[in-house]
């Protein structure tokens, strides 16, 4: 009843998160031969979606869920290979740019990603299913993302936003996983996060800085704002002194992080 809530709310905002919640239920039903998953999450969710329907016809006079978009276009975009051109090279660079843009790719801008990955990988097994499809579910929805959007997301954004769903699917399996990392990536994951706070807070707290969606391949909003404010550097090495001294007083208090049983 949750998944088709939560999930139908989600897709309120971006039509195709419907894909989380289709995977995230069916996989479940699969997984566990429980049926019921999918009848309940389908129907709270197809509410949700039936009045999408209805309030794109109250506001926009047409019986189509795309709300403002032209609902034409995003089925063009989705069958064509996205905005970003129809051959198969360009299909691969929109759906890299997501990941390794300089200015729009989530393991740039995220790296604890990178960082746990592969605690991640030693932990899978062990995970609970629901953790390990809802990764999935992101993941399958980022692919989609790539495939009917550019993937710098638009004018005048600073860091990524297209894959902020990804993020939020991946964090159950992701913290699950802290307690098998290696020695180094403990040690590091104090600090990592620091400076993704020092870096993500700028675009939190102003508008001033991006780059044209244009250049999101060649420069970053970070190094723009850096360049332009070279003082910057002096915060962004004050938050990652807070990340260290965090998770040092973490390990004191609560012991090292450490495998689970």
């Amino acid at each position: 009843w949750l998944l088709g809530l939560f999930g139908g709310v989600a897709l309120w905002g971006r039509l195709h998160a419907v894909l989380i919640v289709a995977v995230l239920g069916l996989g479940l039903a699969l997984w566990r031969r429980r049926s019921v998953i999918v009848v309940r999450a389908g129907l709270v969710s197809a509410a949700f979606l039936g009045l999408a329907f209805v309030w794109t016809h109250q506001l926009y006079g047409k019986w189509e869920p795309a709300g403002g978009y032209d609902a034409s276009g995003v089925a063009t975009n989705a069958t064509g290979g996205g905005p970003a051109g129809t051959s198969m090279l360009e299909r691969v660079v929109n759906q890299l740019g997501l990941w390794v843009s300089p200015d729009r790719g989530i393991l740039l801008w995220t790296p604890v990603l990178v960082l746990l990955l592969p605690a991640l990988v030693r932990s899978w097994r062990h995970l609970p299913d629901w953790s390990r499809l809802l990764l999935v579910a992101g993941l399958t929805y980022a692919v989609a993302q790539g495939m009917i959007n550019h993937f710098g997301g638009g004018e005048n954004f600073y860091g990524y936003r297209l894959t902020l769903e990804l993020l939020a699917c991946a964090f159950p399996a992701y913290a699950l996983s802290v307690g098998r990392a290696g020695p180094l990536a403990r040690r590091l994951l104090g600090p990592v996060l620091g400076l993704q706070l020092g870096i993500i807070s700028l675009g939190a707290i102003t508008e001033s800085f991006f780059v044209p969606v244009t250049e999101a391949c060649t420069d970053s909003s970070l190094l723009l704002a850096v360049r332009e404010f070279p003082w910057l550097l002096v915060w962004l090495v004050l938050t990652t002194l807070i990340g260290t001294l965090a998770g040092q007083v973490y390990a004191e208090r609560f012991g090292a992080l450490s495998a689970p049983a």
